[in-house]
């Protein structure tokens, strides 16, 4: 296992292995998952700020330069928005969270 900060990472089988050591997740998923949609967009917005008015059109789309096959877990909300969208779902989700990056480096550079 691998600690930073709060955050520890580690093999499958060791996180499995460490949820055994101490009788399963702590996490209240109940609680979690009853927190309203809103407040979740509240809290981002507290922790990140607010995305910039006009980021939508300001993504570029277009498919990943390296696609990597990777799977990733989304809310149904940002799937269904995504989807209601039209084709190219995928790429727009890649493009957000490109933007995103660029936006969090100093330069404006990923």
């Amino acid at each position: 296992m691998r600690r930073e900060g709060n955050i520890v990472s580690g093999t499958a089988e060791e996180i499995r292995q460490m949820l055994a050591d101490e009788g399963g997740s702590k996490t209240d998923w109940a609680r979690a998952m009853a927190i309203p949609q809103d407040e979740v967009e509240r809290m981002a917005d507290e922790e990140d700020g607010p995305f910039p008015e006009g980021w939508v059109e300001e993504s570029t789309s277009g498919a990943p330069e390296f696609p990597n096959g990777a799977r990733l877990r989304l809310s149904r909300d940002v799937l269904r928005w995504f989807k209601a969208q039209g084709p190219g779902y995928q790429e727009r989700i890649n493009a957000v969270l490109l933007d995103f990056i660029k936006r969090q480096e100093p330069t404006g550079q990923a």
